[in-house]
């Protein structure tokens, strides 16, 4: 899944467990920005590695209320960092590392273009587009 589609789908699910969803699709996009990112620079073995750990969702948020001692926030970054391993579910996923040790995939960054994922892509789009919309987004 692709940027629109995980911070869509994680906005959508966000709405209606009442945390801020601006926060929430940021922190949905955290694995792929992190495990990615090093995956460029080979620093990793794989583009699914220590931030498509539910782990790293958990380290996150705790050092989130640990700085500022709020809940809101903390809850938007496990909601967001685990709902993108919700929708990444049908790939490889190290979802224990580094508890678990896991034989990594051979291959490197893809771009799936096919219908389901562009189907994903619009639902995301749209419902980016409509709770923005929803909370009274800027109007010309």
């Amino acid at each position: 899944m692709l940027l629109l589609g995980h911070a869509g789908f994680a906005a959508f699910f966000a709405r209606y467990l009442h945390a801020p969803l601006p926060y929430v699709a940021a922190a949905a996009l955290l694995p792929d920005l992190f495990d990615k990112s090093l995956f460029i620079f080979g620093m990793v073995p794989s583009t699914r590695w220590l931030a498509h750990s539910v782990f790293f969702g958990l380290a996150l948020a705790a050092l989130a209320f640990f700085f500022l001692r709020t809940q809101a926030l903390p809850f938007a970054i496990l909601l967001g960092s685990w709902a993108h391993l919700l929708l990444d579910g049908e790939h490889f996923l190290p979802l224990f590392y580094p508890a678990v040790q896991y034989a990594w995939p051979a291959g490197g960054l893809s771009l799936s273009l096919d219908p389901l994922s562009l189907a994903f892509e619009l639902f995301g789009l749209l419902s980016l587009f409509f709770l923005w919309r929803r909370q009274g987004g800027t109007h010309a």
